[in-house]
């Protein structure tokens, strides 16, 4: 059924119609009929891609889902003579919006394929599309190889900077999990100047992955971005499973005020590293925030570098201890209690902390700590544990064993593969679990960790020192510390 429009017209004067016979005033419903056919904005996935855990394609308009068909929405395996059909999956609207139809496969789309979307799709209205198109894609594996079968795409949460600010120094977009960065372009995180017509290119700066957090993309500009700008994040962002953003497109525009470079020509702004001590720990003597770059003390305060006890409304002030920089580096800013920490208490870091030069931390970080006994019932010991060195590395012939080697004894319960992560670098492998090994403190030196491995090692693995290990006082590493190695042979039994 086609729907209309009602405008209410409201003449001045009466008339009659002689057919009717009486007379007709007041207002008069004139149906205005929708003439405007659904027009695409765009597609998903393009070109090459690592995964198609789905195909869609977005309109202008909503989209009347009795024409989403195998017919009018055809998907074609290169080499077949015959498009899938509704033995290989589904066709839809997309749940969350009906201007976006879906195809989601019943099995896995490796290779490539040619989609086409014919005008026999309509939209509400009944009104066709006026120009089918077509497209190719190709996929290098298998949906469900690196994501256990994830087939569900990454949403946005939000984009820094939004509205008035003062300077630009970088631009994020978060998701609600890891991004694949091969996805992150110019092309798919769009930024233009409200008096340009063409937007940023590989020129104007670097777009990544923060360096602190996979699940936000980072532009960081080699140019100046002084006035009004929109962002916007397209559908070709993916996440690590190649599955494509959740349409619709996302977008937002800031206006900067003066050029970053005004703050002495640094325009990088510092990146959060890891926080200390996280999790259930003996004590804590000392809370930490590691960033990438040197940080300005006085940015440091208890305002940006906020801990609160779980068991109180209000989080802890000067009179509580002091907040600095650690004496042994200016990257790590330092809370040393002066009362006891026990219990659990969140720590939360601002976008208050700047670099040296004025730049400002782009999103805040944060995360929590248990403790079981007060700092002072350990003996003292206020300094933690030092990583010196981790074995095997580099290319070897087999590995029987890992270790890693610290400046003091370890507490061996701290020792688990929560912080001693062994993990192949094949794409969509898991960290190694605890029954595939064993995991301790050396027999004849508490001060090295080992893993005595049940499997066999072959290829290339990277190891993760966190900083749940611990020294004998409770006190945590203070930083992860990681390696490589790779081995050509399975250890000899």
């Amino acid at each position: 059924m086609k729907s209309f429009k009602i405008i209410l017209l409201l003449p001045l004067i009466s008339f009659s119609l002689s057919a009717c016979g009486g007379p007709v005033g007041g207002g008069a419903a004139v149906a205005t009929e929708d003439t405007t056919p659904p027009k695409i904005e765009n597609i998903t996935p393009v070109d090459s891609v690592q995964q198609a855990c789905s195909v869609s394609v977005e309109f202008d308009d909503p989209i009347l889902e009795s024409t989403v068909t195998p017919d009018s929405f055809q998907i074609l395996s290169d080499g077949s003579e015959n498009p899938l059909t509704e033995a290989d999956g589904t066709w839809g609207l997309s749940p969350d919006n009906n201007k976006i139809i879906i195809f989601k496969p019943s099995g896995n789309l490796i290779g490539s394929y040619k989609v086409t979307v014919t005008t026999d799709i309509a939209n509400v209205a009944e009104l066709n599309l006026e120009n089918g198109k077509s497209w190719t894609f190709t996929a290098s594996q298998a949906c469900s190889t690196s994501g256990g079968g994830d087939t569900t795409p990454p949403k946005f949460l939000n984009g820094i900077p939004e509205g008035q600010v003062d300077q630009i120094c970088s631009i994020t977009a978060e998701f609600d999990e890891p991004i694949l960065e091969s996805t992150i372009s110019d092309q798919s995180f769009i930024i233009q100047s409200a008096t340009s017509d063409t937007p940023l290119g590989s020129g104007d700066g670097t777009w990544s992955l923060s360096p602190s957090n996979n699940t936000i993309a980072l532009f960081q500009p080699s140019v100046d971005l002084v006035g009004t700008y929109t962002v916007k994040i397209t559908t070709d962002i993916t996440d690590t499973a190649g599955n494509n953003l959740a349409g619709p497109q996302q977008s937002w525009a800031f206006t900067a005020a003066q050029a970053c470079s005004t703050t002495g020509g640094d325009i990088k702004p510092p990146q959060f590293l890891n926080g200390d001590p996280v999790g259930p720990v003996v004590q804590a003597c000392a809370i930490t925030a590691e960033f990438d770059e040197p940080i300005l003390e006085s940015s440091v305060t208890a305002q940006s570098f906020v801990i609160q006890s779980a068991s109180s409304a209000t989080p802890l002030t000067s009179v509580d201890g002091t907040w600095g920089l650690s004496p042994s580096s200016g990257t790590i800013a330092l809370f040393e209690p002066s009362v006891d920490l026990v219990g659990t208490y969140t720590v939360k870091i601002t976008t208050d902390i700047t670099d040296t030069a004025g730049n400002n931390l782009t999103g805040n970080q944060s995360w929590a700590f248990t403790t079981s006994q007060a700092c002072s019932t350990g003996g003292g010991d206020t300094t933690p544990p030092q990583f010196i060195t981790g074995e095997p590395q580099g290319a070897v012939n087999n590995v029987c064993l890992i270790t890693a080697e610290f400046d003091e004894a370890i507490l061996e319960s701290s020792v688990t593969n929560q912080s001693f992560i062994i993990q192949s670098t094949a794409v969509g492998a898991s960290p190694i679990s605890s029954g595939d090994g064993t995991w301790g403190l050396s027999a004849t030196n508490d001060a090295i960790a080992i893993f005595v491995p049940a499997i066999s090692l072959v290829g290339e693995f990277r190891v993760t020192i966190t900083t749940g290990i611990a020294n004998t006082a409770g006190l945590n590493l203070a930083a992860d510390e990681s390696w490589t190695f790779t081995a050509s042979l399975p250890c000899p039994p």
